[in-house]
């Protein structure tokens, strides 16, 4: 992964010998080089997603719960201040998050399992162009033998046998708010 990183992108020389080339030494400055690079474009602290609003566009995004690269509280940071900045229902209309509970960074590793590349961008298309928003996905848990239905947050799933899977939220719960405060907001 380090390699196609490293050649590809950061270097985006594809003869590029990055084990001749990157050292401990240099490692600082090639993770500086490629924050600079890349800050604009990958950086998940910008929640201007105007354009992506402007151009009917649609972002599909999920969650690992027990993911120890991505951690889940950033992604659910992340998603609060979309939230803040363009409210639960405006955000909704364009961006769906689900958070999956025991799934790790290559998922499933763990127990849980996650939506499988294919029903990912499947749920995609079947969005953008059709307009038919994912409203859940169904999450199997090896260890305790059951099968759970995972909402796009902030819903909640229902009652099994309901006629819908999940309830609809048209607000994050005050715990959760709180909890996303930071130190400067809670001054």
């Amino acid at each position: 992964m380090i390699e196609t990183y490293v050649r590809y992108w950061l270097e985006q020389d594809a003869g590029y010998d990055w084990r001749r080339h990157l050292t401990i030494e240099n490692f600082p400055q090639a993770f500086e080089a490629s924050y600079r690079k890349f800050q604009a474009a990958a950086s998940t602290d910008n929640t201007d997603l105007s354009a992506v609003r402007r151009n009917h566009g649609k972002i599909l995004f999920y969650q690992g719960g027990n993911d120890s690269l991505i951690v889940p509280f950033g992604a659910y940071n992340y998603q609060q201040r979309l939230f803040d900045r363009y409210g639960v229902e405006d955000t909704r209309s364009f961006v769906r998050t689900f958070y999956f509970p025991h799934v790790d960074h290559t998922a499933p590793r763990l127990t849980g399992t996650a939506p499988t590349l294919s029903q990912l961008l499947d749920s995609l298309q079947a969005w953008a162009e059709r307009g038919k928003a994912p409203q859940s996905f169904s999450q199997k848990d090896t260890a305790a033998g059951v099968e759970r239905t995972i909402c796009a947050y902030p819903d909640t799933a229902t009652a099994a046998g309901s006629d819908a899977p999940c309830q609809t939220r048209t607000t994050v719960p005050a715990d959760l708010v709180a909890a996303s405060l930071t130190a400067k907001d809670r001054r």
